[in-house]
């Protein structure tokens, strides 16, 4: 499978290619009395390499290793589903520091976070993103990226990660954004000598980023501080923006497949009443939908047939990317003039649709 992205380095220092109801995904068509949990496909590494560059857009081609091809244990068909990675904008950035009340920090160069001077003088980071495209999804990872570009010295000493409120140009260390959720940390210390050179260091904040996708704000904050305050090793500057290599987050995600749509029943003399209810000549049809997935994943479809408040039947199917899936309904036979509910979930190794009715009779 191929997939476009940019051409051209990544940001910074680098260049490169860049059930709800249970239903068992893994099996062939089957009618069951059960809905087992669902299984998510293999999860294994992949190659990539340039297939060709137009203009400022690159296509990468991926494929899994040959030994993972060749083993006997692999199942077929092998379906290469890359996840969605995207780079949210950086639309501010600033730091606040004691004793610098009425100055906006907002244009330097640097980020600075800890103390010089045993906590007289401290300051923390903060950072806008604009995380728009991943409201609603599901994070897989998530990473801050920081050049680091100096530090008090070699010795190790952390600093910690966590969302915040946005910050402004009247960001002070007496008017700081809010901070809440999740925190993580690091101890990555660069920038002191030719012994720990400057260089960009990564922390993963998968939890922070899965709570802002759930949150439902577009523009978001993240402050970024030394855990010690009044620890002078703890002394660092990160670039900001303005000093040319710019903070950046790494994020994957996935997306939920669309509701299935379009319910066509292969037998004879289907029709629609003004109740949107189907109407078929046969006892037993085969009912098909049509879902995508605008991830590329490929897809899975569990239907149930229920009347008088009963399941009456579990059907499963895979399809592709984007087309068409069958639910085979003859293991229930429909009776005369009585109208049963279809409901209809897609699955993408991930993501449940959420459920689709349809009426038959």
């Amino acid at each position: 499978m191929s997939g476009e992205v940019p051409a051209g380095p990544l940001p910074g220092l680098f260049a490169g290619v860049v059930d709800d109801d249970g239903i068992d995904l893994t099996v062939p068509v089957e009618v069951s009395s059960t809905t087992p949990e669902p299984q998510g496909p293999d999860v294994v590494a992949i190659t990539d390499a340039i297939d060709s560059v137009v203009g400022e857009t690159a296509t990468v081609a991926v494929a899994p290793s040959v030994e993972y091809l060749v083993d006997p244990g692999t199942t077929y068909p092998v379906v290469v589903d890359p996840l969605t990675h995207v780079y949210p904008s950086l639309t501010f950035d600033t730091h606040a520091q004691r004793g610098v009340s009425n100055t906006d920090l907002s244009l330097g160069t640097a980020l600075k976070l800890g103390t010089y001077n045993g906590g007289s003088d401290a300051a923390p980071a903060f950072m806008n993103w604009n995380v728009s495209e991943l409201l609603g999804r599901d994070i897989v990872s998530a990473s801050a990226n920081f050049a680091a570009t100096y530090s008090w010295s070699c010795s190790a000493r952390g600093w910690e990660v966590q969302g915040a409120g946005v910050a402004s140009t009247a960001s002070r260390w007496t008017n700081q954004p809010g901070v809440s959720g999740p925190v993580v940390s690091s101890s990555e210390t660069y920038g002191y000598s030719s012994a720990c050179p400057a260089r960009y260091v990564a922390v993963g904040i998968t939890p922070i980023v899965s709570a802002w996708a759930a949150g439902g704000t577009a523009v978001v904050g993240l402050r970024v501080k030394a855990q010690s305050e009044t620890d002078n090793f703890g002394w660092k500057y990160f670039s900001s923006a303005e000093g040319g290599n710019p903070p950046y987050l790494e994020v994957d995600y996935n997306g939920p497949p669309a509701p299935a749509t379009d319910l066509h029943l292969t037998a004879e003399g289907e029709s629609v009443d003004a109740a949107g209810v189907r109407w078929t000549r046969s006892a037993g049809p085969v009912a098909s939908i049509a879902s995508s997935d605008p991830d590329g994943n490929a897809l899975q479809a569990g239907a149930q047939l229920t009347g008088n408040a009963h399941v009456q039947m579990t059907s499963v199917s895979s399809f592709g990317r984007a087309g068409w899936s069958m639910a085979d309904l003859r293991g229930s036979p429909l009776v005369p003039y009585q109208v049963r509910e279809l409901r209809v979930d897609v699955f993408d190794g991930r993501l449940w649709s959420g459920n689709q009715w349809f009426e038959l009779a």
